[in-house]
């Protein structure tokens, strides 16, 4: 699997992150063998895309995203226009297993949801891309109570 192109697929979609630093995590969970993720904070797909093309086809793809929230490309001229439903037919078409939960991935509601969905299992990966405030990022740990042990932090817009 070529990592290159899967990540011309993301930019595709939209991604924004930067090139190198993608390329060097994409390879890190390439060699992790994941079979299943979870990503916190999915904006436009393009994270989503590379970690779904690095995963088992069979396995749980979860992304938890406010299409809405104050963090959203919805709310910001910055990357140009978003369409949700776009992101969302690609993410669907990335295999089987591919859940999409929009709210804010602090509350309560949102944790159930999640944990809900994988019932007694837990994920191989998370990546959190979501609030980048330090005191609302510390309230994410509740929610690696559903991760095994492989976290990857947000990476760079630059």
């Amino acid at each position: 699997m070529n990592v290159e192109n899967i990540i011309d697929e993301a930019y595709d979609l939209g991604m924004v992150q930067n090139r190198y630093e993608i390329e060097e995590a994409a390879k890190f969970v390439q060699n992790l063998n994941i079979k299943s993720f979870l990503e916190i904070g999915t904006d436009r797909g393009g994270t989503f895309m590379v970690w779904s093309r690095l995963c088992d086809p069979k396995g749980m793809k979860i992304s938890v995203d406010w299409v809405a929230g104050p963090w959203s490309s919805t709310n910001s001229k910055m990357h140009g226009e978003f369409d949700v439903v776009k992101r969302n037919a690609a993410m669907h078409s990335s295999g089987d297993n591919v859940f999409i939960f929009n709210g804010d991935s602090h509350s309560e509601e949102m944790h159930r949801k999640v944990k809900n969905t994988l019932s007694d299992q837990k994920v191989d990966f998370m990546f959190i891309d979501g609030d980048h405030s330090y005191r609302r990022k510390a309230r994410f740990l509740h929610v690696q109570t559903i991760c095994k042990t492989r976290r990857l932090d947000r990476l760079s817009r630059h």
